[in-house]
């Protein structure tokens, strides 16, 4: 039985390039992956579970490591995945890939969750990396099965980005769409699903041949001519260096510190200027704004109005974590979506952020429509779609990561910021508290 399916293998391949005959770089480039998926299916089931795990853990560092560029890997996880042999085997490669992806969380989760006092529980940090892990690969394992690929994977894809599981769907390989199709906006996310889709079937017809070659054919046409827009001089990130000091961001000296750093700021930057501050910097900003009045009423004179990362109560025991404007247009906000599950959005608890992942994406401030994610919500590809729909005219992050400044994850974080904005061919502004 081995015998005949595997004449039956090469017998198909053989139609395959002959069906192809006259497109020379496409086939050549197709006939390789068909090669290399039939050199790996007579591999033995347990090397070839394992090289596939490794390649998709290979691909879960080398793309996930703050480089746009090499997120154009990530097809790959998903000619990996398709070349399973089973549900088991699906489910190896994905978690492979998922646990490379977010090494950074075992020592950021744990920083995290660390007491006032220093101390650490790594258990907290493991489960926070090995279960989602096993949540998303759970899903590349349903979705897994020898026919009707194409659609397997825009499920899978869809899934990890929709709740509930996009909620913690982070590492999504349709972020390739900022390296593969710079400028081109929902298209580029179309193109790139169908490069998916292609990675994941035979490519033994001359319609997929073609339609694959297109695609590649596309993306290095917008590599090659694609000019990123100039920063724009009408805003500024103030960075800061509080550390775990604004864990809070209600301390008076730190406070008065960012103050300075604003009216420095301000004063050498541009009338119409937007400044861009860290994740929560502000601290409880109902009851700090107060202490704003005076740099508000400079930025105001000059026309320059200050996006302040802090948070609000707006009922007992919930908070909404924000970016608020003081100066010029200080009745603008932007209200956190996803905030970071348990160790901010915690609905059971007495005391949690609010959550939204269908909120509003953006805020106008003047002609400006500014797209924002704050910290968590950059690695989920939701928010950021609602975001898009919005049709920003340039992208704005803000993090509050001194807990993970050890680790991969702040170089991921404005990886994929700067994906989607190459994607739509914006400029960035991001602003960070390390």
């Amino acid at each position: 039985m081995r015998g005949r399916n595997d004449l039956r293998v090469i017998s198909l391949l053989g139609q395959a390039e002959r069906g192809s005959a006259g497109m020379l770089a496409p086939r050549g480039y197709s006939a390789g992956l068909r090669r290399c998926s039939h050199a790996i299916a007579s591999l033995p089931s347990f090397v070839r579970t394992c090289m596939l795990a490794l390649g998709a853990a290979g691909v879960g560092l080398a793309a996930w490591h703050g480089s746009v560029f090499l997120l154009a890997l990530l097809p790959a996880f998903v000619f990996c995945w398709a070349n399973a042999r089973s549900k088991l085997q699906a489910f190896v490669i994905a978690l492979a890939y998922y646990l490379a992806a977010a090494r950074g969380l075992v020592v950021g989760a744990t920083e995290f969750f660390s007491t006032a006092g220093g101390e650490k529980d790594w258990r907290i940090g493991l489960a926070i990396w090995i279960v989602p892990s096993l949540l998303m690969a759970a899903v590349w394992c349903i979705c897994w099965g020898r026919h009707q690929r194409p659609l397997r994977v825009a499920i899978a894809i869809a899934l990890l980005a929709l709740p509930p599981v996009g909620l913690v769907g982070w590492a999504n390989p349709l972020t390739a769409a900022g390296a593969l199709y710079p400028g081109l906006g929902w298209a580029g996310l179309v193109c790139t699903l169908g490069v998916l889709c292609c990675v994941a079937v035979e490519l033994r017809t001359k319609r997929t041949v073609f339609l694959f070659a297109a695609l590649c054919a596309l993306s290095a046409f917008l590599n090659a001519t694609y000019r990123a827009p100039p920063p724009s001089p009408a805003y500024v990130a103030v960075n800061t260096d509080f550390g775990r000091g604004v864990a809070d961001g209600d301390d008076y000296g730190q406070m008065r510190s960012l103050q300075s750093a604003v009216a420095k700021v301000s004063a050498s930057a541009a009338p119409d200027s937007i400044l861009v501050l860290p994740e929560l910097v502000g601290g409880e900003w109902g009851m700090n704004e107060l202490w704003w009045a005076d740099i508000a009423a400079a930025l105001n004179r000059r026309k320059q109005t200050a996006l302040v990362g802090g948070r609000k109560t707006v009922a007992p025991g919930r908070y909404e974590s924000g970016m608020y404007a003081i100066g010029a247009h200080d009745n603008a906000k932007y209200v956190a979506r996803v905030p970071v599950p348990i160790g901010m959005w915690r609905p059971w608890a007495s005391s949690s952020a609010l959550g939204q992942p269908f909120g509003k994406g953006s805020v106008r401030i003047g002609s400006q429509v500014v797209g924002a994610a704050i910290c968590y919500e950059q690695l989920l590809v939701l928010p950021l779609l609602v975001t898009m729909a919005e049709d920003p005219t340039v992208l704005v992050g803000t993090s509050n990561i001194w807990w993970a400044r050890r680790t991969s994850i702040p170089d991921i974080q404005m990886e994929v910021m700067s994906a989607w904005a190459r994607l739509l061919g914006l400029p960035l502004i991001y602003a960070a508290n390390k």
